[in-house]
């Protein structure tokens, strides 16, 4: 039965809204937490302390974890008959992933936007892991690069939001992933 609710539009609108507000709140905890930089954080803001000897070894160790976490959301969903599926989704800053109008560049892109650096060092790293995670059995999709032959604007805002074309084909496209999942299971 709860299966079912899957396929709903309006729960699946109500998800897609909690995932936008949820990554709109993170980013601004994000830039917060930047700005609390060389300044003394509580153990709340910060967790336990970790030293990394560089931005480089800081964002290979979130990637370690992002793909440890998708490894763990696999096992508990096959333990539970789940079919689990990971797709990595587009950003505007992924160099290569789409060529865009004017009009749209102007719109999305930000050179000073805080969560712009590590998409540019992250992704690749984030990538990399996925392709790691594929060869360990995980259903993961890379998506991108799903604009990368469409020219027409995709992109909201200058964070990472698409707009309604943007997510049409990222639906459609999740969709066909999720369809060929299904029709594997016996």
């Amino acid at each position: 039965r709860w299966k079912l609710l899957a396929w709903s539009p309006t729960v699946c609108l109500i998800a897609m809204c909690q995932r936008s507000a949820l990554q709109d709140r993170l980013f601004a905890e994000l830039h917060e937490l930047q700005q609390l930089e060389g300044k003394s954080a509580n153990y709340a803001v910060t967790g336990p302390p970790q030293e990394f000897a560089s931005d480089g070894d800081l964002e290979k160790f979130c990637a370690d974890l992002w793909k440890r976490a998708s490894l763990q959301l696999d096992h508990v969903c096959r333990g539970n008959g789940i079919v689990y599926i990971h797709c990595l989704q587009p950003n505007q800053y992924v160099a290569g992933s789409k060529s865009m109008e004017p009009a749209e560049a102007a719109l999305t892109i930000d050179a000073a936007h805080p969560g712009r650096r590590f998409v540019i060092e992250g992704y690749p790293l984030l990538q990399q892991r996925g392709t790691e995670l594929r060869a360990q059995g995980v259903r993961f999709y890379d998506l991108t690069a799903i604009y990368a032959d469409h020219p027409e604007a995709t992109y909201r805002d200058t964070c990472c939001h698409m707009n309604d074309h943007g997510y049409d084909l990222i639906g459609t496209r999740r969709g066909e992933f999720v369809r060929a999942e299904i029709e594997k299971q016996p």
